[in-house]
């Protein structure tokens, strides 16, 4: 199973594959949590030692419960790493 933080890059386009929905487990904020408060459901917590609610992070398990026939069903307020989301990832595993 693949895992990592996502970076955007400027030449990137999806080609709408759903592989990152399926093979990835990527991480998400808090910040996400509030945007979706879908994803609360499902998300896991991943131990933090700050004080700060905005620096705990999650895991969301995959394949992705949101994606139903090869589209997103919250794509207006999906996670920002899904926003930022680069093929890069899988290519170099």
């Amino acid at each position: 199973m693949l895992y990592c933080r996502i970076i955007k890059m400027k030449d990137f386009k999806c080609k709408g594959c759903g592989r990152c929905c399926k093979e990835l487990k990527l991480e998400i904020m808090e910040i996400d949590l509030i945007r979706e408060p879908k994803l609360r459901a499902i998300a896991i917590e991943i131990p933090c030692e700050s004080d700060n609610p905005f620096e705990q992070s999650y895991i969301l398990p995959n394949p992705c419960p949101f994606q139903h026939n090869g589209k997103c069903v919250i794509y207006g307020t999906r996670p920002n790493i899904c926003v930022a989301f680069s093929d890069k990832c899988l290519a170099d595993n």
